[in-house]
């Protein structure tokens, strides 16, 4: 970050609180000067630019509540006059910080209210969320209209996880489980049986929940003939859907970012998919919401190993060397 030395203001060093004091390390210049107001020389410097661009980073996006459908920062920064007077509960660490942000700045937190397309408040939503089967049915119909159709042939790779298995060379520990509890996944259906598999190997030991001490063991696997799957990543928007609160594809992309209490829709999706005849489901992972890539996972139906419609190319173990976070700091506010 470039920063004007003639209005530096504060520095890393000012902060008392933990996590706002690593942020502002973070987008502040290190070794650039004293800082004027705490006189350390050991702080990165922030000018008015780096403390609105810090307050945004920890204060409005740190607030960011997930809720049954997307999500939204609760707070928002707010330039005031007058006395400080902070509306919410906080740690003395971060009250004493906060006061200094204001004394300097002006800026203070206040209550974000968020448009509800960003909590999943829409039409399409309320839709597919109908207690009214009938009203739901016909919204997932439509849904299915509107998603796109994608074939993969021999020349495609996905790839399935299985963990703690002790007959790791026999193929059909790679297929579908003989029986799934029906509440038990996403797609799964009442009577029948889900392969979920993935496009790459890290989505795979994310979406197996893996663990060090696992033993995991990697099936690279490519279709037997061409599979004919509906794309839940494509979905067609219409001329007349110009807002986020009538945006199928919006309320899609929410519904599968969603968690377990989203499954009753998925899992009637799945089955009216595969009323149709689709061998299966492309669909975005859960994980996309924490990743800098996108995430792709399939859905096919029925033991495709033992039926010969996906074969095993190769097996492998998995080695977990290192696990990784990235993450950033927001206001324990109440």
């Amino acid at each position: 970050m470039d920063i004007v030395m003639d209005r530096l203001i504060l520095c890393s060093e000012c902060f008392n609180d933990f996590g706002l004091k690593k942020m502002a390390e973070r987008i502040g210049v290190a070794n650039s000067g004293v800082c004027p107001n705490c006189r350390s020389s050991s702080g990165a410097l922030l000018d008015e630019d780096g403390i609105n661009d810090l307050c945004n980073k920890y204060f409005v996006d740190g607030s960011y509540y997930r809720s049954d459908f997307g999500g939204s920062p609760t707070l928002m920064m707010v330039n005031r006059s007058g006395e400080f007077n902070l509306e919410h509960d906080a740690h003395n660490s971060l009250r004493h910080d906060l006061k200094l942000i204001f004394e300097k700045t002006g800026l203070t937190p206040l209550d974000y209210g968020p448009a509800m397309w960003r909590v999943g408040v829409t039409e399409w939503m309320e839709r597919l969320t109908s207690r009214n089967w009938k009203r739901r049915d016909k919204a997932i119909e439509e849904l299915i209209e509107r998603c796109g159709i994608k074939e993969i042939g021999e020349d495609s790779r996905f790839y399935r996880i299985r963990t703690n298995v002790e007959d790791y060379l026999n193929e059909e520990n790679y297929d579908a489980p003989h029986s799934q509890r029906y509440n038990g996944g996403r797609l799964n259906l009442n009577g029948g049986v889900v392969f979920y598999a993935s496009f790459d190997v890290e989505t795979c030991i994310h979406e197996c929940r893996a663990n060090m001490e696992d033993s995991l063991y990697l099936a690279t696997l490519e279709p037997c003939r061409v599979l004919r799957l509906l794309d839940f990543n494509d979905v067609h928007e219409k001329e007349s859907e110009q807002t986020p609160f009538d945006s199928l594809p919006l309320a899609v992309r929410q519904l599968f970012m969603a968690a377990s209490h989203s499954y009753d829709i998925t899992r009637r999706i799945s089955k009216l998919v595969m009323e149709r005849g689709f061998d299966g489901i492309q669909y975005p992972s859960y994980f996309n919401c924490i990743t800098n890539k996108t995430c792709q996972n399939i859905a096919l139906y029925g033991h495709v190993i033992k039926n010969k419609k996906v074969r095993v190319k190769s097996l492998d173990r998995i080695l977990l060397n290192q696990v990784k976070y990235e993450f950033d700091y927001g206001p324990c506010m109440d």
